[in-house]
């Protein structure tokens, strides 16, 4: 299987609910991505681990991060349901973003590290008010945690 770093249980197989419509046809009610989202919500909260507190692991993660890409601001966070919550981080105040104005939300769609050179050319990103105004994001390196 692949590797987790994150996770202590980790869900391998998820039932697709349906109902009985009227006219007797069976239609899912959950999309595959829908599922998916639902698994690592719950994967996520049986963390424990969102509205924690500062510790040390993490802030040293952050500190090796910034050390090594030489950026203004680094950080460990979580995409909750409605918000992306900074574990750790470095550059800036806030402690968390609305999910919505989130690059990480595009991050975890994926196994791979998610590389945006230039935010402000980016086709989606180019509009976000994290790269239009504060903390002016210019390039991004995401890497799912799974």
């Amino acid at each position: 299987g692949s590797s987790k770093v994150w996770s202590l249980v980790r869900v391998t197989k998820c039932k697709v609910v349906t109902e009985r419509k009227r006219d007797g046809d069976t239609s899912t009610m959950s999309s595959p991505k829908e599922i998916n989202e639902a698994v690592r919500l719950t994967e996520l909260y049986q963390l424990d681990i969102l509205d924690t507190e500062k510790e040390e692991y993490f802030e040293a993660l952050v500190d090796l991060g910034l050390s090594a890409f030489n950026c203004a601001f680094c950080f460990i966070a979580f995409v909750d349901s409605d918000r992306l919550w900074f574990k750790a981080k470095r550059g800036f105040e806030v402690k968390e973003v609305p999910r919505d104005l989130s690059i990480c939300s595009h991050t975890i769609q994926h196994d791979q590290p998610h590389v945006i050179n230039d935010c402000l050319e980016h086709p989606v990103f180019k509009t976000n008010p994290l790269v239009l105004g504060s903390p002016w994001i210019r390039a991004y390196l995401g890497i799912p945690i799974r």
